[in-house]
C-alpha cells in the first residue's frame, strides 16, 4: 500500500469544466484537497478547489505548477499535453496509462490500437485534404460521419454526411485540420460501457448506457440499463474488460459502442475518465463515477457496481435552463445537477437531469410533453 493516497492529500485535476467540478466535489467528499488548472477564473470547478493554476490545460508551465502543488494527478479534459504528462511522470503520481490519455485524444491511433487488437470496428479513412474526401466516399459509401482525428475541448466534434449534397458544408470541418471519414453503420442501439480499475487487476464494470447522440456528435440522452439482450451485453462486458486488462486501467475507461439489430458489435471510442453517460451513477448507483475513478487513482477497493433503479439522464443546455428549473416542483423523481456556472453560448451544457423511473416508455412520454427536450431522439 505504498502508493495509497489518504484524506489530507491533495489531487490535481486538469480542466475545471462540468468533469472536473464533480471530480473536486468527490474529492473533497472524500477528505482530499483540490488543486486546478483551467485557464477561465470563473470555470464550473473554480469555487469547490483549494487552489487553482490560470493556465491552458496545454501549457506546460501551467502543468508543472499544478504538479508542484498536488500528489496526484487526473484528468477532466481531452486537451491535453502529453509529452509534457510524460515529462512529468518520474516527478508526481500519474495513475491514469498515458497511452489511453494519447489514443483517447487521438482518434487515429485509437483506430490502429482496435485494429491491432482485433476489434470489430467500422471501415474508414484517413482525410488530409478535400480532395481525399470525394476518394474516400468511394471507397466507404454513404452515410459517413467526419470527425477530427484529434479530440479538442470546445471544438466541433463531427459533421455527418447523408449525400453528396453535405460535401460542401462538411468542409469547414475538414479545413480545421486531418480527419477521418467513418462508415455510419446501421445500428439498433448506441452504447456505453465504464470499467473501474485500482491496479489490482480486478476491474469493475458499470452497468450498461444506452445512449444517442445529438446531431453534432455530444452525449445527447442515456438509458441505463441499456435495452440490450444478456448475451450481447455479456459479450458488450468481455470486450470493456479485455481493453481495461489491456491498459491495466486504474480510474475509469469508457467504451462507446454500436450494436446492430442482429447483435454484431462495432467499438467506436474509448475515453478515460468520467463520461457524461455516466452522470446516472450520481443517483442510481451505488458509486458515483467520480468517486468510482478517483477510489482507482487513489489504490482504494472498487466496490461491485449495482443499479439501484433504472432511469433516464439528460444534459441540460443553456437554453433550457430557465425551463428545466421551473419543473422542479412537479417531478418528485427528477434530480438536477447544475454547473453553478452561466454561459452565454445557448447549446452550453450547464448541468444534467437524472430522471429515476421504473418505466423508462412512460417517463421519456413525460419529458416529451414538457417541449423542453424538443431535439430529443425517439425511443
Amino acid at each position: 500500500m505504498a502508493n495509497l493516497f489518504i484524506p489530507g492529500h491533495t489531487v490535481g485535476i486538469v480542466g475545471g469544466g462540468y468533469q472536473g467540478r464533480m471530480l473536486a466535489m468527490a474529492a473533497k467528499n472524500m477528505g482530499f484537497r483540490v488543486s486546478i488548472l483551467d485557464p477561465n477564473k470563473q470555470c464550473a470547478a473554480a469555487d469547490i478547489a483549494d487552489v487553482h493554476v490560470l493556465a491552458a490545460t496545454t501549457d506546460e508551465s501551467g502543468l508543472i505548477s499544478l504538479a508542484e502543488k498536488s500528489d496526484v494527478l487526473t484528468f477532466a479534459c481531452n486537451s491535453i499535453n502529453i509529452e509534457a504528462v510524460k515529462s512529468l511522470k518520474n516527478h508526481i503520481a500519474i495513475p491514469q496509462n498515458i497511452e489511453l490519455l494519447e489514443l483517447a485524444q487521438n482518434r487515429l491511433l485509437a483506430k490502429k490500437y482496435f485494429e491491432e487488437s482485433n476489434i470489430n470496428i467500422t471501415p474508414y479513412e484517413v482525410i488530409g485534404e478535400s480532395a481525399d474526401l470525394d476518394l474516400a466516399i468511394e471507397s466507404i459509401g454513404l452515410p459517413a460521419v467526419l470527425k477530427p482525428v484529434e479530440q479538442q475541448d470546445g471544438k466541433k466534434q463531427s459533421f455527418f454526411i447523408n449525400s453528396l449534397m453535405d460535401i460542401r458544408n462538411s468542409l469547414e470541418l475538414l479545413a480545421s485540420g486531418p480527419c477521418l471519414l467513418e462508415s455510419q453503420v446501421d445500428y439498433k442501439r448506441a452504447i456505453a460501457v465504464s470499467v473501474v480499475g485500482n491496479s489490482t487487476g480486478n476491474y469493475q464494470v458499470m452497468p450498461i448506457v444506452e445512449i444517442s447522440p445529438d446531431p453534432t456528435g455530444r452525449f445527447h440522452r442515456g438509458i441505463v440499463p441499456a435495452r440490450i439482450h444478456d448475451e450481447v451485453a455479456a459479450e458488450v462486458n468481455r470486450i470493456a474488460e479485455e481493453m481495461a486488462l489491456s491498459f491495466k486501467v486504474q480510474g475509469v475507461l469508457t467504451v462507446e459502442m454500436f450494436i446492430t439489430e442482429f447483435g454484431v458489435i462495432y467499438v467506436n471510442s474509448l475515453n478515460h475518465g468520467p463520461h457524461d453517460s455516466g452522470d446516472y451513477s450520481l443517483n442510481l448507483g451505488v458509486l458515483s463515477q467520480y468517486e468510482a475513478h478517483l477510489r482507482g487513482l487513489f489504490f482504494w477497493p472498487i466496490p461491485a457496481q449495482k443499479l439501484l433503479s433504472s432511469g433516464i439522464t439528460l444534459p441540460i443546455q443553456q437554453k433550457q435552463l430557465v425551463d428545466s428549473i421551473s419543473m422542479i416542483p412537479f417531478h418528485e423523481n427528477w434530480f438536477y445537477h447544475f454547473d453553478g456556472v452561466m454561459s452565454h453560448k445557448p447549446e452550453e451544457i450547464v448541468g444534467h437531469l437524472t430522471v429515476v423511473t421504473e418505466d423508462v416508455t412512460e417517463s421519456l412520454k413525460e419529458i416529451e410533453q414538457t417541449n423542453i427536450w424538443e431535439d430529443i431522439f425517439p425511443a
